[in-house]
């Protein structure tokens, strides 16, 4: 009987554990955390100069697991003598790594 008491403890307090950290995840600052990551990595992973976001991350579902975003800005090339170009970002929110596609 002990060790039932036991485990249906231990499975209140792993539960407990979970719900906590979707609600922490959830927050309005762990959102704003996230998108500023993503932005961050968007742009470094880009190689643009002058490297900046277009509207707003595009957000995905957990079954999609990637979050969009599209990144201006100018090839640092000196063959592509400063041409402007968008790249489209997809960031992979298990692995926050960032992923570029060219766009033209």
């Amino acid at each position: 009987m002990f060790k039932s008491i036991f485990k249906l403890g231990l499975l209140i307090v792993i539960g407990s554990n979970i719900t906590a950290l979707k609600l922490a995840a959830s927050s309005p600052q762990a959102w704003e955390q996230h998108n500023k990551e993503a932005i961050a990595k968007c742009r470094q992973t880009s190689g643009l100069k002058d490297a900046n976001p277009v509207g707003k991350i595009i957000l995905f579902g957990d079954d999609v697991g990637y979050d969009g975003l599209i990144i201006k800005g100018r090839y640092p090339q000196p063959h592509m003598k400063n041409k402007a170009t968008q790249v489209l970002c997809l960031f992979n929110r298990k692995t926050r790594k960032a992923y570029i596609g060219e766009m033209e």
